[in-house]
């Protein structure tokens, strides 16, 4: 099986959403809150621009052509860094911190 964007955006955001939480959990940093999740949205976002800007097409033709699975690849992203951060934060940690 060949990965595919979308998995990789989950899993690099996995991978993150995990280290979050050791600095979160180990590090004694449970006062965090919103901070991880809304820096990992804005990762995901700059990455996707990242890769839309390296193609030289104009923004609308973009957006027809990949708008939809830039959606997808962002909403994958996060929900890779919830799942290794907010997740773990909710089962070591026995509230929901974020």
């Amino acid at each position: 099986m060949r990965l595919t964007n979308t998995h990789k955006h989950f899993g690099v955001m996995l991978l993150l959403g995990i280290g979050a939480w050791l600095f979160a959990y180990i590090g004694k940093a449970q006062g965090l809150g919103w901070f991880p999740s809304v820096a990992a949205f804005m990762i995901t976002i700059w990455v996707e621009y990242r890769q839309w800007s390296r193609s030289g097409k104009p923004f609308m033709a973009l957006l027809k052509e990949r708008g939809l699975d830039s959606m997808v690849d962002i909403l994958a992203g996060n929900a890779g860094f919830w799942l290794g951060y907010n997740v773990l934060l909710k089962l070591t940690a026995g509230g929901w911190v974020a």
